[in-house]
């Protein structure tokens, strides 16, 4: 998965210039059609660049971090690039935008970002939930209750390191829960739903099989895929 981001970061960078020596090329030569259709056909790449390069920044900073918020601010000024005719995008804001990108691939590589470790373990987490999703198809309702609140457990330990909330190391699954509510991280509907679902998962721990069964297990498991691994 890092490398995976890495090598993204690594082809944004590639467009980025491509199009940015683009931006530089003379026109002198060309007639006013040609040129029309030239400078379309680069907004509508950089269009494409601008958006994925915000996707990339978002998921791996999130919108608060400088580098998202300096590339949007960047690239959303905007600008003429030929007289009379007008492009969205500068080539001195293109060229901005691509040493954000730059700085944000090194962070990234030399491991200053929190959000690839919560990106790794929503990945892991995926993988289980398949696991415990098929087990319960075969009708496996007890490994896959127990395999659902290891899922539990450890995204709400992920989102709480993820929210820079202070941990001593002696929480259990219920204070993690707890600390996310009054963090105002889950909300209340959430915080409620989800110590249902801890309970169901102790149950299963504990060896309590008789006191749920497969459709318990089923919401269990929806509502792990739906809310708790997307926030």
């Amino acid at each position: 998965m890092k490398t995976q981001i890495s090598n993204r970061f690594q082809e944004l960078i590639k467009i980025g210039e491509g199009l940015y020596k683009e931006m530089l090329k003379p026109t002198s030569s060309l007639s006013d059609y040609d040129i029309s259709l030239r400078i379309n056909k680069i907004h509508s790449e950089l269009v494409t660049w601008d958006l994925s390069s915000k996707n990339i920044l978002r998921k791996i900073f999130g919108e608060s971090s400088e580098h998202f918020i300096l590339f949007k601010n960047t690239l959303n000024r905007g600008g003429p690039y030929y007289e009379n005719i007008g492009l969205t995008y500068s080539k001195e804001n293109v060229n901005i935008g691509l040493g954000i990108i730059k700085s944000a691939a090194d962070e990234f590589n030399l491991g200053f970002t929190h959000n690839i470790t919560h990106i790794l373990s929503v990945e892991l987490f995926d993988t289980v939930l398949e696991q415990a999703k098929e087990l319960l198809k075969k009708g496996f309702k007890d490994p896959a209750a127990i395999l659902g609140r290891v899922i539990i457990e450890n995204t709400l330990k992920d989102l709480c390191n993820k929210n820079k909330i202070i941990l001593n190391g002696n929480e259990k699954i219920s204070d993690f829960n707890e600390l996310l509510k009054n963090s105002n991280i889950l909300t209340l509907p959430n915080f409620k739903l989800c110590r249902i679902y801890i309970e169901t998962g102790n149950l299963a721990a504990h060896g309590d099989f008789n006191k749920y069964n497969n459709e318990d297990i089923g919401k269990m498991l929806d509502y792990i895929e739906n809310t708790l691994i997307v926030m």
